[in-house]
């Protein structure tokens, strides 16, 4: 195997997510791209009481911190930080759970 998917407890997974574990090597323009060697720059890793809502697609070598809420059709290339909101493509962090400016910007 060229990459391992390890997913924590109490994880969120929408429907249609999908996760890479390892990309196509383009390196050798000699060999069909589908015959080429299997790259991985590491594990998946999803922490504990993670939400990745629809479409979510996470690539190779990522870990998603504990807490972490990635949004609808996100394409995780890079780690996102414990308890961070993530969203976008590339995933990027809008803000963080818990913190006084998440606290106002929710409506009553």
């Amino acid at each position: 195997f060229v990459g391992s998917i390890i997913i924590g407890a109490n994880c969120m997974i929408a429907h249609r997510c999908a996760f890479t574990p390892y990309q196509h090597g383009l390196a050798n323009t000699d060999l069909p791209m589908r015959e080429q060697t299997l790259i991985s720059r590491g594990d998946i890793v999803v922490k504990d009481d993670v939400w990745l809502g629809l479409n979510v697609c996470v690539m190779d070598g990522v870990t998603i911190g504990q807490g972490a809420v990635v949004g609808a059709g996100a394409v995780v290339t890079k780690d996102i930080p414990p308890y961070a909101i993530a969203g976008g493509v590339p995933a990027r962090v809008i803000r963080f759970r818990g913190t006084e400016s998440f606290q106002h910007g929710a409506k009553q």
